[in-house]
């Protein structure tokens, strides 16, 4: 399989700063240039980048700064949050149940959570897994209601049954993290225990991604991770704290590195397989990859033909 995928975690400058690392193949002679004058471009202090290319890792390096007002070099091991990627590792775990018989990507929910209800009896009694995690139960975003909220992830799911749904299910897509949290929160209670348990030992343990973590408090005592950074109005980066998002962790919670994040892409260009182990099955990959669900306007992007989104 002929593949070439890049892993980026960026932060946000000035100049650039190249980790020592081993040479690039010739095709790649001017990678290191390209990368300075891209985090000049994009005023980004510091970004981490992983290649992988016919199966094997072939770069996997920082550049530029985690941490510019302690001179703090961004490296491949620089720990960050991957945000929304985390929806990617949610859909991975939710696969591994799929490929132990526990779980169907189009059953009805509540056959999983006989508890839950959305705001329509048709939306509770026929919303899937898939139509969750495709962005298509007709709930729109509500997102204030979790956005520095104490509520608890239960809690949360409680209260989803008096939101107004906007559309039909399957009607439109509306990106929601909170269908996407009652997933996570779907395959924690199958499994037994938790999401987190679940990515950790279904996806990261197998990965070896030993650096990843669930938490913004797990993120700071990392030694190396990076600081984030907001442009203000003077186009200059500033430190901006994280925040916390821990019952929504399976919507974006998620911290990892270049070298992590390396592996999980050499399982999905590998076809779902790591080390000869099949992580996920070539179909749920390949539903992954494959758009389930038409974004609202094309026209939008006229440069882009029916943008797509697949599950996560």
């Amino acid at each position: 399989m002929k593949s070439l995928i890049l892993s980026t975690t960026l932060l946000a400058s000035l100049s650039a700063y190249a980790q020592s690392a081993p040479a690039l193949p010739p095709e790649f002679a001017d990678w290191d240039a390209f990368m300075a004058q891209q985090l000049t471009l994009w005023k980004v202090p510091g970004a981490s980048i992983a290649i992988v290319k016919d199966g094997q890792v072939i770069l996997s390096r920082g550049y530029g700064l985690r941490d510019v007002a302690k001179q703090l070099p961004m490296t491949e091991n620089t720990v960050q949050p991957i945000a929304s990627t985390t929806k990617s590792f949610t859909v991975a775990a939710l696969a591994t149940l799929v490929r132990d018989g526990k779980l169907k990507w189009d059953e009805p929910v509540r056959e999983y959570l006989p508890d839950f209800r959305l705001h329509s009896d048709y939306a509770t009694q026929t919303v899937t897994l898939r139509d969750m995690v495709s962005h298509r139960t007709g709930l729109p975003r509500h997102d204030a209601v979790w956005f520095n909220s104490t509520l608890s992830r239960e809690e949360l799911i409680k209260r989803v049954r008096h939101f107004e749904l906007s559309a039909e299910p399957r009607a439109r897509f509306q990106y929601n993290n909170l269908m996407y949290m009652t997933a996570g929160f779907v395959g924690g209670k199958v499994a037994g225990s938790s999401w987190e348990s679940l990515v950790r030992e279904q996806v990261l343990n197998p990965l070896g991604m030993k650096s990843t973590n669930f938490a913004i408090a797990d993120l700071l005592k990392t030694p190396d991770h990076g600081t984030g950074y907001a442009l203000d109005n003077d186009q200059a980066a500033q430190p901006k704290p994280y925040v916390p998002i821990d019952a929504m962790g399976p919507t974006g919670s998620l911290n990892s590195n270049a070298r992590d994040m390396s592996q999980y892409l050499l399982m999905l260009t590998a076809d779902g397989k790591f080390k000869d182990k099949t992580l996920i099955q070539s179909s749920d990959l390949r539903a992954m990859t494959t758009g389930q669900m038409a974004l609202p306007d094309p026209r939008l992007w006229p440069e882009r033909s029916s943008p797509q989104y697949g599950m996560g």
